[in-house]
């Protein structure tokens, strides 16, 4: 499989928009889509290597939001438009080059947050094996107590010992 610079944005809407660099794009997509708060989709991809992602990056520098997520500008849609039509960069030539995207580096995470980040998937799957059981294709909700728990530890409240119990209560017994 090649590799492919990709771009994503929501659905319905004009972006933010993702540029970004994977053999697998279709996975990426399932990825992001699991924290977007929209529902997210591939407007194309281009076979292509890192530096033609960085390349793309630096000269839409002054629409960079974060991480590798554009705010969107004419400009930046008919540019993505023509190097989906041409199938390579070629598009991109006549552009300034505005300078690099610096690296953006992680804090690492607290103990607390791997613990709850470890919890919350665990309910996720949890649901998803229930849903899955039953065969409902909707959105299948842990029950309200074990979700206010989840969200209040996201919200920044450390669960009790009891919380904690209903949640691997929930998790061995859902």
């Amino acid at each position: 499989m090649t590799s492919r610079v990709y771009f994503i944005k929501p659905i319905g809407m004009d972006g933010p928009i993702k540029i970004g660099y994977s053999k697998y794009p279709e996975k990426r997509l399932v990825a992001l889509s699991m924290w977007s708060p929209w529902p997210l989709e591939i407007i194309g991809s281009v076979k292509g290597i890192r530096k033609d992602e960085t390349n793309f990056h630096s000269r839409f520098k002054d629409l960079h939001s974060h991480r590798k997520w554009f705010r969107t500008s004419p400009l930046l849609l008919e540019t993505i438009a023509a190097v989906l039509k041409a199938g390579n960069f070629s598009p991109l030539l006549h552009l300034p080059i505005l300078g690099r995207i610096k690296n953006i580096t992680r804090r690492p995470l607290t103990d607390n947050e791997r613990h709850r980040m470890s919890y919350t998937a665990k309910v996720r799957c949890m649901k998803d094996r229930i849903r899955k059981r039953v065969g409902y294709s909707g959105d299948w909700r842990a029950p309200d107590d074990v979700e206010m728990i989840l969200l209040a530890w996201r919200m920044g409240k450390i669960p009790s010992s009891n919380e904690m119990t209903r949640i691997e209560s929930y998790l061995t017994h859902p």
